[in-house]
């Protein structure tokens, strides 16, 4: 089942709920961060750095999600991993490759994905890669708020 049909459809659906759920999380993540830290008019220093603080932890939620994709796909078996631990990851492991991969920074070698699970490892790097530029451009608005003193946004 591994290489076949059924196989990349599961982790075609996984991917799917996975990309759906990440871009809800960061919609409403991003819009309770903009009530609370830049609700109350001018923005503040102090609300600069928690809105920032808080938009990592966003994409810290995001990563796990993926990394528990990455643990789980193989207990199923719907692929797997290669490398020098074997062809099992641990959650931690699963959490880094999602990390590196999530950040676009590409697989670093010791644990290379096989079969179907190769599909979810390119959802993550596309998704990763939206919501990293759309944090940037939410932090963006909101410096240039504070630096140009222009209520709406724009500069």
């Amino acid at each position: 089942m591994q290489d076949g049909w059924l196989g990349l459809l599961v982790v075609a659906v996984v991917g799917l709920v996975t990309v759906t759920a990440t871009v809800l999380i960061h919609h409403e993540g991003l819009q309770w961060i903009d009530r609370l830290c830049f609700g109350n008019g001018k923005p503040r220093r102090r609300s600069l750095v928690l809105s920032v603080l808080l938009v990592l932890s966003l994409h810290i939620v995001h990563i796990l999600l993926y990394g528990v994709g990455f643990w789980g796909i193989p207990l199923l078996p719907l692929g797997g991993w290669i490398g020098e631990q074997g062809a099992t990851a641990t959650l931690t492991d699963a959490f880094y490759l999602s990390a590196i991969n999530y950040s676009t920074l590409g697989m670093a070698g010791d644990l290379m994905p096989t079969g179907p699970i190769r599909l979810l490892v390119a959802l993550e790097s596309i998704a990763g890669l939206l919501m990293l530029t759309w944090s940037a451009s939410f932090t963006y608005n909101r410096l240039s708020r504070k630096l140009g003193g222009d209520d709406s946004g724009q500069s």
